[in-house]
């Protein structure tokens, strides 16, 4: 997803599925913060509505599998 913030600069956002494997997450430049949460509270702590449209998209195609 491609949008441009509040100072009209240009920016991406890419969404992954993931699996928890090993590792320990350092915070850098670009994510300050990493958690795993479910799917049910990533939903409620979703704040604009596309990405509650990607979070349904998502669950609807692994329900599928």
């Amino acid at each position: 997803m491609t949008y441009r913030d509040h100072k009209n600069r240009s920016k991406i956002v890419r969404y992954w599925e993931m699996t928890i494997r090993s590792g320990v997450f350092e915070a850098n430049d670009e994510v300050d913060i990493l958690e795993w949460v479910s799917a049910a509270e990533a939903g409620e702590r979703l704040t604009y509505d596309h990405d509650v449209d990607v979070l349904s998209a998502f669950l609807t195609l692994v329900s599928e599998r």
